[in-house]
């Protein structure tokens, strides 16, 4: 789970004022290593202070499916792991056409 463009230098800053550090340079390593359900985690804080509500809801047979308050409902019955790759991968897209 990695953002691009403007999505990812605002998330970049948005990082740097939240967690007081002073450059990204030095957090990076750190960040792009920990488990990816904490960066998720990190990641939908993020996107809740830009305005983009991610959910990922629980379906039938351990399988869960994915909204963005943008009236987009990107895949269901997929596993949690795949549903929040692709849950942020839209966020980054959304945000990079606003």
């Amino acid at each position: 789970m990695k953002l691009t463009g403007k999505c990812r230098e605002a998330f970049e800053k948005w990082f740097l004022d939240n967690y007081g550090f002073d450059k990204w340079e030095d957090v990076k390593p750190d960040f792009h290593n920990i488990d990816t359900s904490m960066q998720y985690g990190v990641y939908v804080d993020f996107f809740d202070s830009v305005g983009i509500r991610i959910m990922i809801q629980g379906g039938e047979g351990g399988l869960f499916y994915i909204k963005i308050n943008y009236n987009c409902e990107i895949s269901r019955d997929i596993p949690r792991h795949e549903a929040r790759t692709k849950a942020i991968s839209k966020a980054n897209e959304i945000y990079n056409e606003k």
